[in-house]
């Protein structure tokens, strides 16, 4: 039978314990959410574990491996870096981050359009359906959708309008049918995708909350008044 006492006395024996210190990191690496914060801890770890391998307990493989991955670690973070510095947003993308997150840093916000998708919608196109699932967020940058309820139009959604943002916080049905008035461009997002990101991005999730309820507000008020004028 083992003995364990002694297994610990060498696991935690001076000349080894630094050892114990690359690990913690690659630990804490594995952790992050955010892949630029994983890689500069894991690169953290190599060298340090370099260091070790080269100096205190001589492993020339170790080293070789170690060197390896913290030169494909330091490339994938500059590659990171490269995209978000570079990276040219369309006049659709542009638009959303200053409607959707303005403030937000670049970073932030090239995340939230990688996760988007840019299409154009034609007229009569059904957007969301009364009573059923909507799978994506949609946000209009161009045209204008008709809001149906029980076969009556109830609101008109424009250019700088959510579709389905109701649906995507409760994680429910469509409250409403969304029918396109005439020819749209639209940025979608995947539901499920977009959780897992806003899960990640606490920040991002802020931004994107206090923009549904600034459109929220705006649109029950355009809706009202659409109410008023029906009743006439």
């Amino acid at each position: 039978m083992p003995d364990f006492s002694l297994l610990l006395d060498q696991i935690f024996r001076e000349n080894f314990v630094y050892g114990h210190i690359p690990y913690i990191l690659f630990v804490i690496s594995v952790l992050m959410r955010d892949i630029k914060w994983l890689r500069i801890i894991a690169i953290a770890a190599g060298l340090l574990r370099i260091y070790i391998r080269a100096r205190v307990v001589y492993d020339p493989v170790t080293v070789m491996w170690e060197s390896t991955l913290v030169l494909v670690n330091t490339a994938q973070l500059g590659l990171l870096w490269w995209d978000n510095r570079h990276r040219r947003m369309n006049e659709d993308e542009a638009y959303f981050v200053q409607s959707v997150l303005p403030g937000e840093t670049r970073t932030n916000s090239l995340a939230l359009l990688a996760a988007s998708q840019c299409r154009e919608v034609a007229a009569g196109e059904t957007l969301t359906r009364e009573g059923s699932v909507v799978p994506r967020l949609m946000f209009v940058t161009d045209g204008a959708a008709r809001i149906e309820k029980a076969g009556a139009i109830i609101a008109i959604c424009s250019r700088g309008d959510f579709l389905g943002e109701i649906s995507f916080i409760s994680n429910g049905v469509a409250t409403a049918t969304a029918v396109a008035d005439r020819p749209m461009r639209i940025i979608s997002f995947d539901n499920d995708k977009l959780r897992a990101l806003l899960d990640r991005n606490l920040t991002l999730r802020r931004a994107l909350e206090a923009s549904f309820n600034r459109n929220l507000a705006d649109k029950l008020g355009r809706s009202s008044g659409i109410s008023a004028l029906t009743a006439a």
